[in-house]
Formats: C-alpha cells, structure tokens, sequence
C-alpha cells in the first residue's frame, strides 16, 4: 500500500513540475517578423458566466461559461449559456394542416445560445482597468409540454 501511496505522490509532483514548466513556456514572450520591437504577450482565462434577464416578463436567470484566449490586449474565444430558471406559458397554436387551432397549457419554455466572444482590455497592467466584448453566436428555443413530455416548437435561432 505504501508503494502505491508513493508512487501516487511521485506522479503529482510530476505533473505539477510539467505544468509549471509549461505554465513558464507559454508566458514566454514571442517576436513576429513584422514587428521585432513589440513582444507578443499570450494568456487567456474562462469560468463561469451567470446573466440576468426577462422571459415572457417575468425574471431569467442563465448560467453556462466561457472563455479565450489573450493576445496582447484583445481576446478570441467561446461561451455556452442555458436558461436556468423554468417559465410556463399557454400558447394556442395553428395547424396549417388540420386547419385547427390547438391550446397548449403549462408549456414550459426553454432556450439556450452559444458562439464566439471577442473584446479588448484598456490598460491591463493598471489596477483597476476596462473592457470590452461582444458575443456573436447562435441559438435555440422550445417549448415543451409538461403533461405529455413532448417538444412543440424548436426553431433555430441565428
């Protein structure tokens, strides 16, 4: 048992070793051919994302995460969000088919989107600094029946 113990630890200080070497590699400041005056700086972050918002006038709340990657002042990367919080709406719907009209209670909404983000910091070094970022991505909405699990309406949103 001793010898897996160890051999356990041995394997962390490792891993931790080769992450702090690579940790160092990235940081690295890098040089273009077009530039050699000004270093090119990478990093990047990510985590959690929580926005608050309105669905059918009532109070939303989405979660998801996201995240990119820096290069010098300006980022590129990817978020996912999903609604979080549950909203019900009766909606009466029409089949062009059946030429009738169908009522749906208690239908309960979902959505959720994702895509690319993009943005730039003002002054990083400085501490207390600004941002800014757009979202550009793309969605989906259903509406789903409580009473027999079925989906209704799923469009797909751009």
């Amino acid at each position: 048992m001793k010898t897996v113990i160890s051999s356990v630890r041995i394997l962390f200080i490792t891993m931790l070793l080769g992450l702090t070497s690579l940790n160092q590699a990235i940081s690295q400041e890098f040089k273009t051919i077009f530039d050699s005056n000004k270093p090119i700086h990478v990093s990047g972050f990510g985590g959690p994302i929580v926005e608050f918002s309105g669905v059918d006038g009532k109070f939303a709340t989405s979660v998801g995460g996201g995240g990119a990657m820096i290069v010098n002042n300006l980022f590129f990367g990817g978020y996912g969000m999903g609604l979080a919080t549950i909203h019900y709406k009766d909606i009466i719907s029409y089949d062009p088919i059946t030429s009738k009209f169908e009522n749906y209670s208690n239908t309960q909404i979902n959505f959720g989107h994702g895509g690319f983000w993009i943005g730039g910091i003002l002054k990083p070094t400085e501490a207390i600094h600004f941002a800014f970022s757009a979202k550009i991505g793309w969605g989906g909405i259903s509406l789903m029946d409580q009473m027999n699990y079925q989906s209704y309406y799923q469009p797909t949103v751009i």
